[in-house]
């Protein structure tokens, strides 16, 4: 059995998720059984969705999606996946939103830390540099969005425009706004809606670079 993990996940996915569904089903008069036949879901694992007991998968709000005709973004919210955008330093929160979807924040996270270094030596160049001030404005714009990692990002950009920011610690920085910008990201950002985890975890593992120069200097 795929359990649900403790905490604030079961919480949102058993209050929320679970409610839609019934709410859906009432609506379109399918019953637990029907749904079944239709999705290919067992009668046992959907009463375990609904009550919390079971975690969702990414598969499950597809099949949701299309036979009780909700909105997959309705869905994502209600599962408690969109909220979890607004925690960026959780590696936790996103490591449960990244399974979700099928993707393992155990091998995503080297992935990021390979693109950033390559990202790093091209924000050393006067072709990097000009792409982040030219560029990294209208990626912000194109992204509506707001919260915590765009914050971050807007921070981080802050830093490297200031002339008082050290070359190393500046390069640094420079990698993780390329990562954002360039379209050669390890997580497509048209991946609705985890296509900027691997920007929050870029950003994460810049300020753990960056906190680390700082405390060996310190």
């Amino acid at each position: 059995m795929d359990q649900a993990p403790d905490g604030a996940w079961r919480d949102q996915q058993a209050a929320g998720l679970g409610a839609l569904l019934k709410q859906a089903m009432v609506h379109g008069a399918v019953s637990l059984r029907e749904l079944s036949r239709l999705s290919g879901i067992s009668a046992a694992s959907l009463s375990r969705i609904i009550s919390g007991k079971q975690r969702v998968k990414r598969r499950h709000l597809e099949l949701f999606s299309r036979h009780l005709q909700i909105p997959m973004e309705q869905l994502l919210r209600s599962a408690g996946a969109i909220d979890h955008l607004r925690e960026p330093d959780s590696m936790e929160a996103l490591g449960e939103l990244l399974r979700l979807f099928g993707f393992d924040i155990r091998t995503i996270r080297p992935e990021v830390s390979r693109e950033l270094i390559k990202c790093e030596q091209y924000a050393k160049t006067p072709a990097g540099e000009k792409m982040i001030l030219e560029q990294f404005a209208a990626k912000i714009a194109s992204t509506n969005g707001v919260g915590a990692v765009i914050d971050k990002l807007n921070e981080l950009y802050e830093a490297f425009c200031a002339a008082k920011m050290d070359a190393e610690k500046r390069a640094i920085v420079g990698g993780c706004l390329l990562y954002f910008i360039l379209p050669t990201s390890v997580i497509p950002d048209c991946l609705f809606p985890i296509g900027f985890l691997d920007d929050a975890i870029a950003v994460g593992i810049t300020a753990e670079r960056v906190g680390g120069m700082q405390k060996e200097r310190g």
